[in-house]
C-alpha cells in the first residue's frame, strides 16, 4: 500500500485558452451566399442567428418551430457514436431552450421545408434523406470557406460569430447566455471577454461623456443639450439632487431629440 499521494503538493499547468475566432463580419454576407449556391442557405442563416450547437442543429424537426409565435424549441442534439447516428437530450439541463427567430430565419425554414414536406427533419441529408451527418455537414463548412477565400474557423466558431456580433450590437449578456444554453450569464463573459473588453471601453467613455471634467458635472453629452451643474471648489451636491438633476436633464434630451425628428421628417416630407 501506497501511505501517501505522491502527487499531493503538485500544481497542475494552467490550461491555455484557446484563441477564439469568428466569421468576419465582412464574409459573412459571402459565407451566405455561397451556402446558398450549394441549397444549404437557411441551415446556416439559423445557425449564425440562433449560435446553436452543430448536433443541436442537425437534429432539428419541422415539429420543432413554432410558425406564429417564432420561436424554436431545442430538445435534443445528434452525434455520431461508433459509426452511428445516436439522438440524445442536448449537452446541459440548461441547453433545453425556447429560441425567438426573426421573422426572415422563418420564412427560410417555411421554404426549406416546402423542398421536402413528407421528410420530419428541418435539414436532411440530400444524400440519405434521413439525419445530416454532423462529419459531412462540417466538411460543408469547410468548402465554403474555402470557396470565398476566408481564413479557416471551426463550424463551432460560428456560435462564437453570433455571441460575439450580439454582445457587439447590444444584446444583454443575460439573454445572450439562455439563447446560447449557458448555465450562468458569469460563463457567458468570461467566455467572451474579448468583445466584453470592447463594451467596457464604450462603458467608460459613456459614463466620461455624462460625468465631465474639471469643476463643474456634465450631466448629458453636449449635442443633445447638456445640463452642467458648476461646484465651488470644496463645495458638495447630495445624491438625491443629483439624481433629480440627471431625470431632468434625460427628459430634456429626449423632447429636444424628438423634436429635432420631427423637423427632420417635416423638411423631407416638403422635400418629397
Amino acid at each position: 500500500l501506497i501511505l501517501t499521494n505522491p502527487a499531493q503538493g503538485c500544481k497542475l499547468p494552467q490550461l491555455e485558452k484557446r484563441e477564439m475566432k469568428i466569421l468576419p463580419q465582412e464574409k459573412i454576407g459571402m459565407y451566405l451566399a455561397e451556402a446558398e449556391r450549394r441549397g444549404l442557405l437557411a441551415a446556416f442563416y439559423l445557425e449564425l442567428t440562433t449560435g446553436l450547437r452543430r448536433g443541436e442543429l442537425l437534429a432539428l424537426q419541422w415539429t420543432d418551430l413554432d410558425v406564429e409565435n417564432r420561436t424554436l424549441a431545442v430538445t435534443k442534439q445528434v452525434n455520431r457514436i461508433n459509426g452511428e447516428l445516436v439522438v440524445s437530450p442536448p449537452k446541459t439541463r440548461n441547453s433545453v431552450r425556447t429560441l425567438a427567430l426573426p421573422q426572415q430565419a422563418v420564412d427560410l425554414l417555411i421554404a426549406e421545408h416546402k423542398k421536402h414536406s413528407t421528410n420530419p427533419y428541418l435539414f436532411p441529408s440530400p444524400k440519405t434523406g434521413t439525419m445530416y451527418d454532423p462529419d459531412a455537414f462540417r466538411r460543408t463548412h469547410d468548402k465554403i470557406l474555402k470557396a470565398i477565400g476566408a481564413e479557416h474557423i471551426r463550424f463551432h466558431d460560428l456560435r462564437h460569430t453570433f455571441a460575439t456580433l450580439s454582445l457587439k450590437s447590444g444584446v444583454d449578456v443575460k439573454t445572450l447566455s439562455g439563447a446560447l444554453g449557458h448555465y450562468s450569464a458569469g460563463f457567458t463573459l468570461n467566455t467572451y471577454t474579448h468583445a466584453t473588453a470592447q463594451m467596457k471601453q464604450d462603458a467608460a467613455n459613456t459614463i466620461g461623456g455624462v460625468i465631465g471634467t474639471g469643476n463643474g458635472i456634465q450631466i448629458f453629452p453636449a449635442e443633445y443639450g447638456a445640463l452642467v451643474l458648476t461646484l465651488p471648489i470644496g463645495g458638495f451636491i447630495t445624491l438625491g439632487c443629483l439624481i433629480a438633476l440627471m431625470q431632468y436633464a434625460l427628459r430634456k434630451s429626449a423632447e429636444k431629440k424628438e423634436a429635432k425628428e420631427k423637423a427632420l421628417a417635416a423638411q423631407e416630407k416638403e422635400a418629397a
